[in-house]
């Protein structure tokens, strides 16, 4: 990352740029930063983009080939192609010998390591992966991005924000710009300015960037702090400070009636909900969560799907509990998250092994019986519900 960045802030790009991973917030972040700072995405004559699977490498090649038309380069981006997880004639080679004028910029959310392309570009340019980000960075993240709107947030009700988005920082992003706009009042209250919410997020970008990968950044709120910095690598972003008196002086706070007001309730909450009910068993509220989600749209199976999923992680995260395991070695052991894995140290309490087993082996009936069409699929999940209720 350290490397990409120097090239944006110093105009000296490479042939071959690789941005990867599941992270897509920062992955799509980044790619539009160094291809902005490449070329203008309005020089239609030497920008092409490409988009999806049906992506030629001929396109590719023949683009770059071709010289610049009054500018002093050519930039193609690449864009979900696949590329990576399949074997290709002309690509991998070609890429030994990609013109000085031109640049490629490949732009993926998953690739195999193992496959020419990727090792090509490891050896004749850069690549860069963008990982989800652990629950403590998105926090100070959140954080950070309220604060400079003038807005506290206890720790918990930022907890209880992300349990509702998840890890996926795009969603995150929307939520808390939608927090903020609630709790402003963007429409009532004088003194807003739109563009200082992008300072805000331009300066929380930076300081999870120097965060991410360890170097470091002043990120004062005054001028005086911003001349302080000892990070030439940040110094730009720090020059133009975000000013709080751009929004009204008085200090707001987000508690979960309004983070409950704005965001967008996941699936996954809804099924969390519905395993509580189960569990305490109020077969209504079970029932009109479910009446919810068949609202919403959701398909009766895909519940079902969802109810075995978070039954077979509760069974695994009570026998590492049972094996007196740290969250810390749970979370490795089982991929689940460490706001999740909390949830669901509280919901067993009081659950035995055996009324789990019982459950799932209730939940693989049910779906047995709706593929061999004894049950339709809204009536069998119903049932299932009312007799997990029932115990």
């Amino acid at each position: 990352m350290k490397k990409l960045n120097a090239d944006i802030e110093s105009g000296n790009f490479k042939s071959i740029y690789l941005l990867y991973g599941p992270e897509a917030y920062l992955r799509l972040h980044y790619a539009k930063k160094l291809c902005d700072a490449i070329l203008p995405s309005s020089d239609s004559l030497n920008f092409l983009r490409l988009d999806g699977p049906k992506t030629e490498e001929t396109a590719i090649i023949d683009f770059a080939e071709t010289l610049p038309f009054l500018a002093d380069r050519r930039l193609v981006r690449i864009q979900d192609s696949g590329f990576f997880k399949k074997s290709l004639d002309r690509l991998p080679d070609y890429l030994k010998k990609v013109p000085p004028y031109a640049t490629l910029v490949f732009v993926e959310a998953e690739i195999d390591k193992r496959s020419r392309l990727f090792k090509a570009i490891q050896a004749n340019g850069y690549a860069v992966e963008f990982p989800v980000q652990n629950e403590a960075t998105l926090l100070r993240w959140g954080a950070g991005l309220l604060a400079r709107a003038g807005i506290r947030i206890r720790k918990e009700d930022l907890q209880y924000l992300l349990q509702r988005t998840g890890y996926d920082m795009s969603r995150l992003a929307t939520e808390l710009d939608k927090l903020i706009h609630y709790l402003r009042g963007l429409e009532a209250e004088a003194g807003w300015r739109e563009d200082a919410l992008a300072e805000a997020y331009a300066l929380e970008e930076a300081r999870l960037e120097a965060e991410m990968y360890g170097y470091a950044a002043d990120f004062g709120n005054t001028p005086e702090a911003s001349k302080t910095s000892k990070s030439s690598h940040t110094k730009d972003k720090a020059a133009v400070p975000f000013q709080p008196q751009a929004f009204p002086s008085t200090e707001l706070v987000a508690d979960r009636a309004a983070i409950d007001a704005v965001t967008t309730i996941l699936l996954e909450d809804h099924i969390f909900d519905m395993l509580r009910a189960v569990a305490s068993r109020d077969t209504d509220t079970a029932l009109a969560l479910y009446a919810e989600l068949l609202g919403l749209k959701e398909a009766p199976i895909k519940i079902l799907v969802m109810l075995e999923r978070e039954f077979n992680r509760l069974l695994m995260v009570k026998d590492l509990m049972d094996r007196r395991a740290s969250q810390l070695e749970i979370e490795k052991e089982t991929g689940i998250r460490s706001f999740a894995i909390r949830r669901y140290q509280g919901q067993l309490r009081g659950i035995t092994r055996e009324s789990l087993l019982a459950a799932l082996r209730l939940l693989a009936d049910t779906d047995e019986k709706i593929k061999t069409g004894r049950l339709t699929d809204r009536i069998g999940v119903e049932l299932a519900l009312v007799q997990l209720a029932r115990g």
